[in-house]
């Protein structure tokens, strides 16, 4: 076959191809998510490339109008000569005399939907005017590929390949299911009962009107094990794999159906993780004993292998069966516990019972946390006498997780003398001291514990103290209330005498590009080392600080006090009047005629311009009443009086959202400052 079109340079163009193996509408053939995976893509990119919306909605109609032909090969000749490069496209273009557009891929009927739409990602450009956007929209392709396990891609799915928020998603996709109906989902749906009549609703053009659409499905559904109804109402639900839940077609025949029209497989493997774990969870103390009993006589005649069944005490490798997700929908229990067996095989051998206490028993002794404490007590009583430096001192719950997960407890009862043996091999126990609990042998006194364990007690919350301090002009302020009260009056005494503005304005921003793709990556490239975590204490400081600071920033620029406007639970702590709450999902109220803002402020004590929204503040930053605007006033520097800037920002899930980057899976929102 081949097509012919005239080049704007008037050149004739033949495209040349052996006759398609699948063919169809390319939102029929792909999947109606794909206007909404390029819809936003576009809509996302800068510079010269920006469309406005009316150019979006041009690109949406051609999108819709373009047909898509799966063939072996094809080739370009321009005026009678053929194109070498053109053998290497795997995709192009062709829009015939009639104004029909054809995107021809090259590729295999049995591809995925997701890797069939990557494939034909130059075409696609081509066919909707935006030939720029063919290499967004693959690298977009191939990161839904990495975060979909089977089926139909999600809101969810494409809003973490795009990196999006998934309410931006979720309203693009609103937004195009209102322009287009959606048959491809029940085509999937039937495509898993009955493939034939999947394929020729597929190419019969029927309305998508329920009144048209219900009679034409029962009458070919005769002989089916269900009707139109419950069809469509798995379509409409989305729920394509219902039909294998609710056992009309088991899970094996449901993708044969599937691959046949070259669609995506169906794979419940999310549910089987889910559902194995929580099998594992409930066989943990089976699984410990048996794996503890086939141990004992390895680790008696060679105490090093210790170590190798306390790795194996977290089962590493116990995981579902991959043959699983082709042959089940819900996995048998008979098939976890034969998975559980054959894994204990493998790293333990066969059963050996002996007759030993559980496990979970054994490492439950009250003695073992009781010896801890005493042994604590007396190497700092012990050293405080002798004048011996005290070794790194045994934090009791520490110390108790490592020797449980050590499997030192496991294999017997445990004297006290055995734990102190425990310390002094893990450093805990000074060299010279007698390895005993005995007060006596240790020439320790009642009255000599109590002095240390006092000693002990003032230091830790002395230590607390300083690691929760904060430092602002020349003063350390701590989180007592005392302090606190003190804050407020150093930073009162700073801002009198600055101009912190008198017309708010929300900060300009730059649009930041999107975080480069996992996988993409230099393989040489080292992970950034990991930032001390600062003490929550100290994070509670520095917010604090942050809202005194915008407190007189809003009094400054709206000429609202604060007691008119604070309403975090920060503001029970210096005005006292019990009127502030955390659970508002914002720290300030502002009137300002028509307009009500909820501003939530976030300070740093550097430049690093990022913050979080915690689920409180996303959910009120997303309700919003019509005259309500959610903003974010960020202090930056917040304790440098020459560095503290105030940057007034949109909401970072609402009209403005573009402008912000959405990092990692904790909702951490990155900005840029335009210059």
């Amino acid at each position: 076959m081949s097509a012919r079109f005239r080049s704007v340079a008037n050149a004739e163009i033949e495209v040349v191809h052996p006759d398609p193996t699948t063919t169809g509408p390319v939102l029929d053939v792909v999947g109606d998510w794909l206007e909404t995976v390029v819809h936003l893509v576009l809509s996302h990119q800068q510079g010269v490339a920006r469309r406005t919306s009316r150019q979006l909605e041009q690109a949406a109609h051609r999108l819709r109008a373009t047909r898509l032909a799966l063939v072996d090969t094809f080739s370009t000749r321009v005026d009678g000569h053929e194109v070498e490069d053109s053998r290497r496209q795997a995709a192009c273009f062709v829009e015939g005399e009639d104004g029909m557009g054809v995107v021809l891929v090259r590729g295999r009927s049995e591809e995925g939907r997701i890797k069939l739409a990557e494939l034909a990602a130059e075409g696609i450009g081509q066919a909707i005017g935006a030939p720029d956007a063919f290499r967004d929209l693959r690298l977009a392709l191939i990161d839904l590929q990495a975060a979909v396990r089977g089926g139909t891609p999600s809101n969810a799915d494409v809003a973490e390949a795009l990196r999006l928020p998934l309410f931006e998603v979720e309203l693009a996709s609103v937004e195009r299911s209102a322009l287009r109906p959606d048959l491809s989902l029940l085509v999937t749906v039937l495509a898993t009962i009955v493939p034939e009549l999947a394929e020729e609703l597929r190419g019969s053009g029927v309305s998508d009107d329920r009144l048209d659409l219900e009679p034409w499905l029962d009458e070919r559904l005769v002989d089916a094990p269900t009707d139109a109804k419950t069809l469509l109402s798995y379509a409409d639900s989305g729920r394509v794999w219902g039909p294998i839940e609710d056992g009309l077609v088991s899970l094996r025949a449901a993708n044969d159906g599937l691959r046949l029209l070259g669609l995506e497989p169906i794979s419940n493997a999310d549910a089987h993780i889910r559902r194995f774990s929580a099998f594992v969870a409930g066989q943990r103390a089976f699984l410990r004993n048996q794996l503890r009993d086939r141990f004992v006589e390895r680790v008696a005649s060679d105490p090093e292998l210790l170590s190798v069944y306390a790795e194996l005490t977290d089962f590493p490798g116990l995981a579902p069966d991959w043959s699983w997700s082709e042959e089940f929908w819900q996995v048998p229990r008979e098939s976890m516990t034969t998975r559980a067996e054959e894994w204990l095989l493998e790293v333990a051998g066969p059963p050996d019972p002996h007759d030993l206490p559980p496990v979970d028993e054994l490492r439950g002794r009250r003695h073992v946390t009781s010896s801890l404490t005493t042994a604590r007590d007396s190497v700092i009583t012990w050293c405080d006498i002798n004048g011996i430096m005290t070794p790194a001192a045994i934090d009791v719950a520490v110390v108790t997780a490592q020797i449980r997960a050590s499997g030192f407890l496991d294999f017997g009862e445990r004297t006290s003398e055995d734990i102190v043996g425990w310390l002094y091999g893990h450093g805990l126990w000074p060299q010279s001291m007698p390895r005993t609990l005995g007060q006596r042998d240790l020439g320790i006194t009642p009255e000599d514990l109590k002095r240390a364990r006092d000693r002990k007690r003032q230091e830790a919350e002395d230590e607390k103290r300083r690691a929760a301090a904060i430092t602002y002009g020349d003063q350390t302020f701590t989180g007592e209330p005392d302090d606190l009260l003190q804050l407020d009056q150093a930073i009162a005494a700073h801002v009198a005498a600055v101009d912190l503005g008198q017309s708010p304005a929300l900060s300009l921003l730059n649009e930041l590009p999107l975080r480069p793709s996992r996988g993409r990556t230099s393989g040489g490239a080292k992970k950034p080392a990991r930032a001390t975590p600062v003490p929550q204490e100290k994070t509670q400081s520095i917010g604090l600080a942050g809202e005194l600071f915008a407190g007189h920033w809003i009094e400054s620029n709206f000429g609202l006090p604060r007691e008119e406007t604070w309403c975090s639970g920060y503001r029970n702590d210096i005005v006292g009047d019990g009127l502030g709450s955390d659970s508002l999902g914002y720290d300030f109220t502002v009137l300002a005629g028509d307009v009500t803002y909820l501003i939530e402020v976030k300070a740093t004590t550097g430049n690093d311009l990022a913050f979080s929204l915690p689920e409180s503040e996303i959910k009120r930053a997303v309700d919003l009443e019509p005259h309500e605007r959610y903003t974010i006033l960020f202090v930056a520097n917040v304790l440098d009086d020459d560095l503290r800037r105030y940057l007034w920002l949109p909401n970072p899930l609402g009209p403005d959202a573009r402008l912000f980057r959405v990092d990692g899976r904790q909702m951490q929102f990155r900005f840029d400052i335009a210059d």
